[in-house]
């Protein structure tokens, strides 16, 4: 499976990239509004196999994965669908809009009726971490090295949330929180 892609983005419109990695260009489906040509970045992934098609759904930070990931276990959404809530909202707004049942926010996501908001928060209500979903950008920052140095993409979601809990300013300070958590936890 393609948990990250770290390469150059080659080119994007409205909603896909192409990154190139290793001379190996990926077309990926995702919000490219912060994006910029030619630039390097990092980008975790959802494989969506198909008998006729792979599809890589990709994202600039673990909290959009993960919320994403919740979004396609609710019944009648799809990763399509779920992609293009990212187009129009931050991750955060989306998770506050479920926990506080804000159905008229979500009917105002693309695809997204009355029936399917009922059922996202029937569905996510309660389970969305609020505080996972705000921005930190020191902690994305080390969370990207930690990938860099190898650790896996389900490595790095199970620490991320305790991560989280920790107020450092910089992204050093994760990184040394993070590897003190993952070597505790091989012992």
């Amino acid at each position: 499976m393609i948990a990250t892609l770290r390469g150059k983005v080659l080119f994007k419109n409205f909603n896909s990239a192409i990154i190139e990695v290793n001379n190996i260009g990926y077309k990926v489906l995702m919000n490219t509004n912060k994006l910029s040509q030619n630039s390097e970045i990092l980008i975790y992934t959802h494989l969506q196999v198909k008998e006729d098609a792979h599809t890589l759904f990709g994202f600039t930070n673990l909290n959009d994965l993960n919320l994403f990931e919740k979004l396609i276990s609710v019944k009648g959404i799809g990763c399509k669908t779920a992609i293009n809530f990212f187009t129009m909202y931050e991750s955060h707004e989306i998770a506050r809009a479920i926990e506080a049942s804000d159905i008229a926010f979500l009917k105002r996501l693309p695809q997204i009726g009355m029936k399917a908001a009922q059922q996202i928060i029937l569905d996510l209500k309660g389970k969305l971490h609020l505080e996972q979903t705000t921005e930190n950008r020191a902690l994305n920052d080390a969370i990207e090295a930690l990938s860099a140095l190898g650790y896996s993409s389900t490595e790095l979601k199970s620490i991320q949330k305790q991560l989280a809990t920790y107020q450092y300013d910089s992204s050093d300070s994760y990184i040394k929180q993070a590897l003190q958590i993952i070597a505790g936890g091989k012992k």
